[in-house]
């Protein structure tokens, strides 16, 4: 049975039986061992999740990238073509003005 801390509270209240279990769970709960227990579940579940992780990496680095990212690059190398040669002419544009204003 699970209880929220209210109905806990509720049943300790009425049941006698029910507080003396809940005092020895205390008890018990204070102890070395059950404190070394509950640290080397937390360390397993802790490794397990690093083992996942590294698994997922892994998997994702070992693929190749996707068709998509490579037309990215494409258009962005022409994008950066079609500007250079848009500076270039600028620049010329502005040599001829000063030429023919002398």
């Amino acid at each position: 049975m699970n209880f929220n801390n209210n109905e806990k509270m509720i049943k300790a209240a009425t049941d006698p039986k029910y507080r003396e279990l809940l005092q020895v769970a205390r008890k018990l709960e204070k102890t070395k061992e059950y404190k070394a227990h509950k640290q080397q579940t937390i360390t397993k579940r802790k490794e397990e999740g690093r083992k996942k992780l590294v698994g997922n990496l892994s998997e994702f680095f070992g693929k190749p990238p996707l068709s998509g990212g490579k037309r990215k690059t494409k258009r962005k190398k022409r994008s950066r073509r079609k500007k250079t040669k848009k500076s270039r002419r600028r620049r010329r544009k502005k040599k001829t003005k000063r030429r023919r204003r002398r």
